[in-house]
């Protein structure tokens, strides 16, 4: 092996082999995790109560999305509402609240409540 072949893979203290900067690296994943968010999606039938749904909402959020479609319970197709939104794991609580009074308010069992983690960027 060449001495000049060597220094090429030689790990240097700070930057790595390659000439990667870990110090830039490890900042790069530390904003990558401050960007992560969790996707909180809450599953109810839509009784027609769009004021409701935000009023309810706003309560613990600012903003969400509401989407309305069709679903399927105990072998019928009824309206149903997908509220969706975008916090962090620390908003758990809130959701279940959030659900909870949904639930009332629809005079419903149960609501369902998913959640993923998601990346984010604000544009």
């Amino acid at each position: 092996m060449n001495q000049e072949h060597r220094k090429v893979n030689q790990t240097v203290s700070g930057i790595g082999p390659g000439n990667w900067n870990s110090a830039l690296l490890a900042q790069e994943q530390e904003r990558k995790a401050l960007n992560t968010a969790v996707l909180y999606r809450l599953y109810t039938e839509n009784l027609g109560h769009t004021p409701t749904f935000v009023r309810l909402i706003s309560r613990y959020f600012s903003g969400a999305s509401i989407l309305y479609g069709s679903g399927v319970w105990e072998k019928k197709d009824e309206p149903c509402a997908i509220i969706e939104v975008i916090a962090t794991s620390n908003d758990l609580q809130s959701i279940v609240h959030l659900a909870g009074d949904i639930k009332v308010q629809n005079h419903q069992s149960s609501v369902l409540v998913t959640w993923q983690s998601i990346s984010r960027l604000d544009v």
